[in-house]
């Protein structure tokens, strides 16, 4: 009958049978926080025999990228997980404010004033920083052990469909199996090799690169190497500034707090570059093109970099130069961006992208991680009441996924056209020499003409700025190291 006109229903009838009698199998390729928030949700609430394993390709200890600002609804999903947020937050983290280099008085603070934020707090929650590090060991220590299990230094590089179960076969770098699942979960990032398994687009991650390149590391104290008056900046939040660069094109520089706990004092530091392609910068600095991080470990490559960096900023940057020394990593990150609507492959493989592996924005925002931990707990949500119905069947599952798909292509749309003006602006300041010294915040809203819209943001955010004027922009006095 298999080879026969039936074959094509008797597969059906064996696929729903596999599925009926057999443990769920689920694949999670890639443990970070999106990743691991779908799995860790999966297994404390799913009903039913299931088994999820996540593949990592790194170690456990590998470097997670400091943080981000997490939104409510990305702090909804890491709850529902089993993180508790107090443990991997900074408290009073969340505040930004934009600078011109060497001025006192900020361009830009988006945020309430703090004595708004005082009152709204009881009503609104805060989006502080999140420590990475300390969010994916939350995560790790909330997986239901007895149906989800976590496999480091193991790198997913291939699927393949059996049509015999409809399941599909995760393979290695070499092209080993790795096992035969029901569903496949690609949380791999931007770098993902199964993203082609599921989007019809080359390989190439030229066409994907926004024009940005950023020089990211890590300030271990920053009270020891900042000025005084970089201090009051940033708080314990994010500093960002902007200034020329030697080369008379402007850059942006930001300081970011990262450390969950009050005497955990480190800071990210962000460079922006522009450059036209994809690898210009690592070639410039004779570094490899893949994601390398460089640490004290290496340290004549680690104050080679740092002497490059010194060298590309002008006078105006001097009383940076002490933080830029005290960098104990550094790396290169060209920041992407994936098309709003991707085309999508047609077929049976129970493949699913969430995240940066469907819909990657660039990263300085923190807006594409808040959706990949939503992308999560949507698709966790949807698969639970799955595997709570009495007849499980193949074809539901897909349409299930599918669904899924695209309910994240269309919550990622809205944010992406936000991402587009922010990427122009930011890019403009980075190519146009005398941009800078002509920057000010009514030309920011105004853009290249008034709507509606930006004149009443613009007017409230007037508002809002007074307001934080008279509040000292939330700025107070810092306790310096005893280096000062």
């Amino acid at each position: 009958l298999c080879e026969g006109p039936h074959r094509q229903q008797v597969n059906r009838v064996v696929c729903t049978l596999v599925l009926m009698t057999s443990p769920f199998r689920v694949a999670v390729v890639g443990a970070g926080p999106s990743g691991l928030t779908f799995a860790s949700i999966l297994s404390r609430e799913a009903q039913g025999e299931l088994s999820v394993d996540v593949f990592e390709r790194d170690s456990r200890e590998r470097d997670q990228g400091a943080g981000w600002d997490v939104d409510h609804a990305g702090q909804a999903a890491l709850r529902r997980a089993g993180v508790d947020l107090a443990r991997i937050s900074r408290e009073g983290s969340d505040t930004f404010r934009v600078f011109r280099v060497g001025q006192p008085e900020p361009l830009l603070v988006p945020g309430l004033p703090g004595v708004i934020k005082r009152v709204s707090h009881r009503f609104w929650p805060p989006c502080p920083e999140t420590n990475r590090h300390a969010m994916r060991e939350g995560l790790l220590n909330a997986l239901d052990s007895r149906s989800a299990s976590v496999h480091f230094g193991r790198a997913a590089a291939d699927l393949r469909l059996v049509e015999s179960t409809g399941q599909a076969e995760l393979l290695d770098r070499t092209g080993r199996s790795m096992g035969c699942y029901d569903l496949v979960v690609d949380a791999g990032g931007v770098a993902s090799p199964l993203r082609r398994c599921r989007v019809a687009e080359p390989p190439d991650m030229e066409q994907h690169y926004t024009g940005i390149t950023m020089l990211y590391g890590v300030i271990p104290d920053p009270e020891s190497v900042c000025t005084p008056t970089h201090l009051r900046q940033l708080g314990q939040g994010t500093l960002s500034l902007l200034g020329p660069l030697r080369n008379g094109n402007g850059t942006v520089v930001f300081l970011q707090r990262f450390g969950a706990r009050a005497e955990d004092r480190r800071a990210t530091i962000g460079i922006m570059f522009q450059r036209d392609h994809i690898g210009d910068l690592a070639d410039e600095l004779g570094l490899a093109r893949h994601s390398r991080v460089l640490t004290d470990a290496e340290p004549h490559e680690l104050r080679r970099v740092q002497g490059w960096i010194k060298e590309q900023l002008s006078d105006q940057w001097r009383d940076l130069h002490k933080v830029v020394d005290s960098s104990v990593s550094l790396s290169v990150r060209p920041i992407l961006c994936f098309p709003f609507a991707p085309t999508l492959r047609h077929g049976n493989l129970p493949l699913v992208c969430i995240g940066d592996a469907l819909h990657a924005l660039p990263s300085y925002t923190g807006s594409s991680g808040n959706l990949a931990l939503v992308d999560a707990a949507a698709l966790a949500t949807a698969l639970c009441e799955f595997l709570s119905e009495q007849d499980l069947d193949r074809t539901h599952l897909l349409e299930v996924l599918r669904s899924q798909e695209q309910s994240m292509i269309e919550r990622a749309r809205p944010v992406g056209e936000q991402e587009k003006s922010a990427r122009e602006l930011v890019l403009r300041i980075l190519q146009t020499p005398h941009y800078l010294e002509e920057c000010s915040t009514y030309k920011l809203f105004r853009g290249d003409g008034w709507t509606m819209w930006s004149a009443a943001a613009f007017a409230l955010y007037s508002v809002i700025h007074g307001v934080n004027r008279l509040d000292g922009f939330g700025m107070s006095p810092v306790r310096l190291s005893s280096d000062h």
